[in-house]
């Protein structure tokens, strides 16, 4: 879809949306659940303009456990930390574990502002235990956003992870805790250094 369609769409909504007072409102449910990730975000937006507020807060949670756009799961998350604090003890793992950074980024910023009783740094690696993939992968790169130089170790054993999502999440969550260290790793003593190049002369 190009963005003059967009822009349109999105005109079209907020002009639809202009005086809903129900969450269950068709052209509200319809712009939920658009294919442009823009026009989603606008009816985040205009969600609070309905009387229903836990039926809002139901949606959103929704939006950020099933949006497909790290966006629009933003938007939500954003909103629910704002309008519904009360729901944030259970929203929390779930938004810290999400797979986009911006999410995890702004989960971890509640966490501080809210003094939410979680270490981030620890809890990544309470869940590098996980056999879900998809919260490996959060759990490593996660990691690698809060972590130090010394975590480096712990994501040795998925240097050789047969899944490749974990392998590259063990690449990223290295180079941003020590980058020499991760793409060079130590050789072991035993093992000399050998160039691939022979400087003999013929």
């Amino acid at each position: 879809m190009h963005a003059y369609d967009t822009s349109v769409l999105r005109f079209v909504y907020d002009h639809l949306l202009e005086h809903i007072t129900s969450v269950d409102d068709p052209a509200l449910r319809r712009a939920l659940t658009d294919g442009a990730a823009g026009v989603r975000r606008s009816a985040v937006r205009r969600l609070l303009a309905t009387e229903d507020l836990d039926g809002v807060a139901e949606v959103l949670e929704q939006l950020l456990s099933k949006d497909r756009m790290p966006g629009v799961r933003k938007e939500a998350l954003a909103i629910l930390a704002q309008r519904f604090p009360d729901r944030l003890p259970a929203l929390l793992p779930r938004a810290l574990l999400d797979p986009a950074a911006r999410v995890r980024e702004l989960a971890r910023f509640i966490v501080r502002d809210r003094q939410a009783p979680i270490v981030p740094r620890d809890f990544y690696v309470e869940y590098l235990a996980s056999p879900a993939p998809r919260q490996l992968v959060a759990a490593i790169d996660g990691l690698g956003e809060t972590g130090t130089s010394a975590d480096l170790s712990l994501l040795d054993a998925f240097a050789q992870a047969p899944t490749p999502r974990v392998r590259r999440a063990r690449l990223r969550a290295g180079a941003k805790l020590d980058a020499t260290r991760a793409i060079w790793p130590p050789m072991p003593r035993s093992s000399p250094r050998r160039w691939p190049i022979s400087c003999d002369s013929a």
